[in-house]
């Protein structure tokens, strides 16, 4: 597999599949050295998403061409943002009256649904105590035409790309589902809540009406996220051609980038930051799904078939590991 992806690197993006599974990572291959290549990575709307360095014998499947990475940035949803002021100006107490808005105003939103699917959508009008809809892909072309009832919709979801203000007080939402939401509760009442939610290394950004019905708890945790900040990660790895595994390594401990880690045999990445480094082993101060630190890891490095290093990094001053 190596002397084939020396013959890559001059390709301009590949994709490269986690282990065995159906999920893969786009990028171009930076480097190749001893039994690592070096991936920067692009996310689902061509822009740099940090850089992912991967033990080569665990690689069992590449792309080397495919519409998906052709497409990238392509599609009219990445560039789409929902139109919901009208929440904050609007003295709306139901779920009936922000679906009236919506379609109103014929926003584009996001429906996650009582059988855990999201649906993108056009809500085009009331039937009786139903709704009907229009379903739309990533190129925001109608796929179906469906009739819901209101009591299917769990969550309504705007589209935002606004700078997401980590000054306010951050919250906690739990559902009895279980799925758990984290971020600034911008409007409130009786029936619902509207959360602008702070996003855990993802680029999409909601705002999401919660039906109060739906909730178990609402709990203000001890929450690290306003110090977790988006970074320019190249200025970090100027000279990335002449780094050694452990220099960069280095660099991710210095800076407090967060990274992730991965093996085959993990049941889920483990995220966090590198407190310490040896000769045949790091720590990693981990954090948990509600962006706290809570415990320190020892992990071999050959225990690393896929280290993650994300742009984003811990900017608390003062802190203490």
């Amino acid at each position: 597999m190596k002397e084939f992806l020396l013959n890559l690197e001059n390709k301009d993006k590949i994709g490269i599949y986690r282990f065995d599974t159906d999920g893969f990572s786009v990028g171009n291959i930076i480097k190749i050295w001893d039994n690592y290549l070096l991936l920067k990575s692009y996310d689902t709307q061509n822009d740099e998403d940090g850089m992912k360095i991967y033990q080569i014998d665990k690689i069992q499947r590449i792309i080397l061409d495919s519409d998906y990475i052709k497409n990238l940035g392509t599609n009219l949803l990445d560039k789409t943002e929902s139109s919901y002021e009208w929440l904050y100006t609007k003295n709306l107490n139901s779920i009936d009256a922000i679906l009236e808005n919506i379609i109103k105003g014929k926003t584009l939103v996001f429906l996650h649904l009582k059988d855990e699917t999201t649906e993108i959508c056009y809500i085009v009008k009331k039937i009786g105590e139903n709704y009907l809809l229009e379903i739309l892909d990533y190129n925001l072309n109608i796929t179906s035409t469906e009739i819901i009832s209101k009591d299917y919709i769990r969550l309504i979801k705007f589209f935002d790309r606004k700078k997401i203000n980590k000054d306010f007080e951050v919250y906690k939402v739990k559902l009895f589902v279980g799925k758990t939401y984290i971020g600034n509760i911008v409007m409130e009442n009786g029936n619902f809540l509207v959360l602008k939610e702070i996003p855990d290394f993802e680029n999409e950004k909601f705002v999401t009406v919660i039906q109060k019905e739906f909730i178990e708890e609402i709990s203000k945790p001890f929450t690290e996220a306003k110090y977790i900040q988006k970074i320019n990660l190249n200025k970090y790895f100027e000279n990335i051609n002449e780094l050694d595994y452990l220099s960069t390594l280095k660099i991710c401990q210095k800076n407090n980038l967060f990274v992730f880690i991965d093996n085959e045999d993990f049941e889920e990445s483990k995220v966090g930051i590198i407190t310490g480094l040896e000769n045949e082993r790091l720590q990693l101060k981990t954090l948990d799904k509600n962006l706290q630190f809570v415990e320190i890891l020892n992990i071999n490095y050959s225990d690393i078939h896929i280290l993650y290093i994300t742009n984003y990094c811990y900017k608390k001053l003062n802190q203490t590991f």
